[in-house]
């Protein structure tokens, strides 16, 4: 997991002090690597998790939701490797809910059926698709795909809006993207 957290100084307090001496605040938003393992090979993936051995069982991770809420967190981010592989993420998404906090996935789109949609969908409040490219070719060159991941993202994208969920794209910069 990673966080965004927030270090702050008092009002008034000096400005030198490190960061240990700084007042701490929790992490407002975390993105939950959940699931380690892709159906994609982008060239250019941090998500590689080669030093993972295995993952939380389902029975730990439930419990991840509200620990992260009682410490503070107001936002979860479900990513991955590609998290709609994982077989209980819909049950996280509702654990995530019921402990209060804000939901997303990241996620490349391929298993967005309207079946798993509409699984999902009480759950969740944002589906980010990641597309690196408007050109089939450079995506296809860059690991996502085999020459459709544009269209079907396109068709994810209609099929999350048409379910009247917030939808956004996510994107890595790169210079392989430059066709």
């Amino acid at each position: 997991m990673s966080a965004e957290g927030r270090d702050a100084h008092l009002e008034g307090a000096p400005k030198d002090r490190g960061p240990s001496e700084r007042l701490q605040l929790p992490p407002v938003s975390v993105n939950w690597h959940v699931w380690p393992s892709c159906n994609y090979h982008c060239t250019f993936c941090y998500a590689t998790f080669a030093e993972m051995v295995n993952v939380l069982r389902k029975d730990e991770s439930l419990t991840v939701p509200r620990l992260l809420r009682a410490a503070g967190t107001e936002k979860l981010t479900f990513a991955g490797g590609e998290p709609t592989l994982c077989p209980y993420l819909s049950d996280l998404l509702r654990e995530a809910k019921t402990a209060g906090l804000v939901t997303m996935i990241v996620t490349n789109g391929t298993r967005l059926t309207d079946t798993y949609i509409d699984r999902i969908r009480p759950w969740v409040d944002w589906i980010a698709v990641s597309v690196d490219s408007v050109s089939s070719e450079v995506e296809t060159r860059l690991g996502r795909g085999r020459g459709n991941h544009v269209e079907q993202t396109i068709e994810a994208a209609q099929r999350i809006r048409a379910k009247s969920c917030p939808f956004g794209e996510r994107t890595i910069g790169s210079t392989s993207r430059v066709t």
